[in-house]
């Protein structure tokens, strides 16, 4: 059998080399924040949801229609709020929903949530929780509270409500 001598560089080298695959591993597995698009309003009207959600330990991120340019391709993606907003997320419902889900959310008082997948990248899951108006979006909100928590429980390990959700 031979003996192979590692010198002090080669040493270094190695355990250099270890710690980075720990990191890129630990971090590619960390990656996933949950981003939510919403107007200022629809932001400004959610902070209790936005607390809720940060006290469960969802990695959240909060972006405006605006903002959202360049995170198209994360995993986990919720738009939220009413579809005539002003500068709302028209423009990103009409890229995700199809346009008989565009005119039922459009009618007076009606909001629903819609699950899609593999929208701007494979792999990944798209959450529309919309409404003719924020008052109808947040109405679906917590009409689908027990379907969204269950797929951010999934996707973030997180303990599941014993007895069911509040009305978030």
């Amino acid at each position: 059998m031979k003996t192979i001598k590692i010198n002090g560089n080669q040493r270094f080298i190695v355990l250099l080399l270890a710690a980075i695959i720990c990191i890129v591993f630990t971090s590619s597995a960390m990656a996933s924040d949950l981003i939510v698009v919403a107007t200022k309003t629809t932001q400004q009207a959610s902070q209790h949801w936005f607390t809720f959600l940060k006290s469960k330990e969802v990695p959240l991120r909060v972006f405006t229609p605006q903002e959202f340019a360049g995170h198209e391709k994360e995993n986990y993606i919720v738009i939220i709020g009413g579809i005539n907003e002003p500068r709302g997320i028209k423009d990103l419902l009409e890229k995700v929903l199809t346009k008989n889900e565009i005119r039922w959310i459009s009618q007076e008082g009606y909001g629903k949530m819609y699950v899609k997948s593999d929208v701007w990248t494979r792999g990944q899951t798209v959450i529309v929780i919309a409404g003719s108006n924020f008052k109808a979006a947040e109405e679906a909100r917590k009409a689908s509270k027990d379907e969204w928590f269950d797929m951010f429980a999934d996707w973030f390990d997180l303990e599941r409500e014993e007895g069911g959700l509040p009305a978030y």
